[in-house]
């Protein structure tokens, strides 16, 4: 791809220009004035995006107090000339494209120049070493390997054989597990002390145990409300016995209903009733301390008696348990040796999924070897590292650009050139366009070592002159 014209109206600071370029251009001129925005507009006429691939953003390009701008450039792809004007409008925000005047969609735009991130990489290409690793890895994956993508496939099949032992594993432990329930029955079966009587003998030993149990339920009950009612009734005696020991009258007192003075013999007569009353309560208190002291007893043997009674229920209910599986005995072992089976045949594909997975590595690491081969052949003092080997021997997915052996992140600024000049050459390989190249920034490089038949376009800051540019053929 050649851009031979470029015209801006209300372009960022561009009010109106026009420009004629050839294979080496150079723009100078004071901070500004307009250098980065030739790419801009560039990038914005041929995709309709800015320079980071954002739709969002183009409005900002509109210059201040315009309603409608419009980047146009005539570029020559293949021997043949394309005009491109891309126009947007303050009002709606939205661009239209016209090619060789005539409005077209973006898909015919892009059939014609190419993929936007190949252009973008070759036209900034200080993009792709800073872009997101994933991306330049799989980019570069894509475009230089998409006929045959070896290593995604590998890494595709690997993950299924992965899925697999994740399932084979969680198969096996729960079958180990089926195996050690099954194991324990079978052990149970075989040890169980109980004497093996007739279904029909212990059912109905289990009838009766049970009628019972509820004849003791009520009879415990009955205690439990017998002893309510005597403990009731001693605290009645012994409140009674209570006020007797305080009603104490001597002789000479006066009666309390008539005030008569109580002679002596009616005072004995009153003493000898209450003797007489007090012998009577001593004798119904002991009697009922007596019943509770009965009741007490029946209550903890009946509950003695219950509790021997559910035992005995239980010891017949675990027989019948028994004499149950007994009869499924031969429908237990036949499940134990499947279960066994099973087993035996996940462990076999468990062996050959590992070993299956062995060989995939392999090929994927042959595959990674070959991926940077190819790739770095192409570079003279750069490499660019596509996998990581980990301590285990394994491959991740990697991406490092490194020039003269020093990663790219340490490289002075005319290094990262001089490396991303290698990488532009490289893309350029797969791509049948030979996109331009914009480098701004320019004052601490001296010299420039381009691919060949690229067009070059050139930006640095001369204080106090405007925006010039200088082309050499």
């Amino acid at each position: 791809m050649f851009i031979k014209t470029l015209v801006l109206s209300n372009f960022k600071s561009h009010t109106y220009s026009s420009y004629q370029f050839g294979k080496t251009n150079h723009f100078f001129g004071d901070n500004f004035t307009g250098k980065s925005s030739i790419g801009d507009a560039i990038v914005f006429g041929l995709f309709g995006v800015s320079r980071h691939g954002y739709k969002m953003y183009i409005k900002d390009y509109l210059q201040e107090g315009a309603t409608t701008m419009y980047v146009e450039m005539i570029i020559q792809i293949h021997n043949q000339d394309y005009t491109i004007k891309r126009t947007m409008t303050a009002q709606k925000g939205t661009t239209s494209v016209f090619l060789n005047n005539k409005p077209v969609k973006e898909k015919e735009i892009e059939r014609l120049v190419g993929d936007y991130k190949a252009f973008v990489y070759c036209f900034f290409p200080d993009f792709f070493p800073d872009e997101d690793k994933s991306s330049s890895r799989a980019f570069l994956i894509d475009h230089m390997f998409s006929e045959r993508n070896d290593y995604d496939e590998l890494e595709k099949e690997k993950a299924r054989i992965i899925r697999e032992q994740k399932q084979i594993h969680s198969n096996i432990t729960f079958y180990e597990g089926q195996k050690v329930v099954l194991k324990k029955q079978a052990i149970a079966m075989v040890n169980n002390p109980d004497p093996i009587l007739p279904i029909e003998h212990v059912n109905a030993e289990i009838k009766t145990i049970q009628t019972e149990l509820e004849k003791i339920t009520n009879e415990t009950q009955e205690q439990i409300e017998n002893g309510i009612e005597l403990k009731s009734q001693l605290k009645s005696f012994i409140e009674q016995m209570a006020e007797l020991e305080s009603d104490v009258r001597l002789s000479g007192e006066r009666c309390p209903t008539c005030f008569q003075p109580i002679s002596s013999e009616q005072f004995e007569t009153i003493t000898n009733l209450k003797k007489t009353r007090y012998y009577d309560l001593k004798k119904e208190i002991d009697k009922v301390e007596t019943g509770i002291g009965n009741a007490q007893e029946n209550y903890a043997n009946l509950l003695k008696r219950k509790a021997q009674k559910e035992q005995r229920l239980q010891t017949l209910q675990m027989m019948i348990s028994y004499q149950q599986n007994i009869n499924q005995v031969s429908q237990h072992s036949t499940e134990l040796i499947n279960v066994e089976n099973k087993l035996h045949d996940l462990t076999i594909k468990k062996k050959a999924l590992s070993d299956e997975l062995k060989r995939m590595k392999h090929r994927q690491g042959v595959a990674a070897n070959d991926y940077q081969n190819q790739i770095n052949q192409h570079l003279t003092h750069t490499s660019i590292e596509l996998f990581k080997v980990l301590k285990n021997g394994e491959l991740r997915p990697d991406f490092q650009i490194c020039y003269k052996n020093r990663t790219y992140r340490v490289l002075s600024n005319s290094e990262k050139i001089r490396c991303v000049l290698e990488i532009v050459s490289l893309i350029n390989t797969f791509t049948s366009y030979k996109y331009p190249l914009f480098l701004d920034n320019m004052e601490g490089v001296t010299h420039l070592e381009p691919p060949e038949d690229i067009q070059i376009i050139t930006a640095t800051v001369k204080k106090g002159v405007p925006l010039t540019l200088k082309v050499k053929d």
